[in-house]
């Protein structure tokens, strides 16, 4: 059995738990770093396909939604705003794409968690959404992309 130092508050605080990764994306001209999200980012998300879930409720741009919370420079600062999601809702499908399931994978967000939020989500009997929209777990799972 492996005995493990026991964290103090100090030393979890001052952790570097927030790993980037870097992502080419022709269509930009560049490359991109994504970094995983705060627990609070996290939350914040979740909250945003819970509303994409409800009967009536707003339908966000989930893929740009992820990426302005995700797409950082190089000193681990974000990129984007929450003022920035329409712009980048407009840029190539494609490329949001490649950048959106690679922040899944580095965020260890699947189809199951999504399908999680939505049988939590205030819908329809059974946790479906009564609205004709497409479901963000239409986004192909982190495990069919390539890894």
């Amino acid at each position: 059995m492996q005995v493990t130092t026991s964290l103090t508050r100090e030393s979890i605080l001052a952790s570097c738990d927030l790993p980037t990764e870097r992502i080419d994306v022709p269509e930009w001209g560049g490359c991109v770093e994504i970094r995983t999200l705060t627990a609070g980012e996290r939350d914040r998300f979740d909250a945003i396909v819970l509303e994409y879930n409800k009967p009536g409720g707003a339908r966000p741009h989930i893929r740009a939604e992820l990426l302005v919370r995700c797409i950082v420079d190089a000193d681990g600062k974000n990129l984007f705003t929450v003022a920035d999601v329409e712009k980048l809702a407009g840029k190539s499908a494609r490329a949001v794409e490649r950048v959106f399931n690679a922040a899944l994978r580095l965020n260890g967000i699947t189809n199951s968690d999504v399908e999680e939020l939505e049988k939590n989500s205030v819908s329809a009997p059974g946790g479906a959404s009564s609205s004709g929209s497409p479901s963000p777990s239409a986004a192909p799972s982190p495990s069919s992309s390539s890894e």
